[in-house]
């Protein structure tokens, strides 16, 4: 996992599921409402909204119930049939933003 222009990276499987799981679960109430799925030859595409409510601390703001809805787009390389890398373009100034 990298963020692209967040520098976070994240190596592993469950590390990146823990990740996910802590981002819908516990720092908001949140799912992906999927606009766009494009899959082509080693490589995936997805588009989408995360939208929810902010339930716990994320980027030092403790939990304010504000609704967000954030696009970003994630690029899967893969490589028999399993995500090999995946780079995550989220506008973290939007959660920013929508929280204030």
């Amino acid at each position: 996992w990298t963020t692209v222009g967040g520098g976070q990276q994240l190596q592993g499987r469950q590390p990146v599921r823990d990740f996910l799981i802590w981002m819908h679960t516990q720092a908001f109430d949140a799912h992906p409402e999927i606009k766009t799925l494009v899959v082509g030859d080693g490589r995936a595409a997805l588009e989408a909204d995360l939208v929810g409510v902010h339930t716990g601390d994320f980027l030092g703001l403790p939990a304010t119930a504000k609704p967000v809805q954030v696009p970003h787009c994630m690029v899967y390389e893969l490589h028999d049939d399993k995500i090999a890398a995946l780079r995550a373009y989220i506008p973290m100034d939007l959660f920013t933003q929508q929280l204030r």
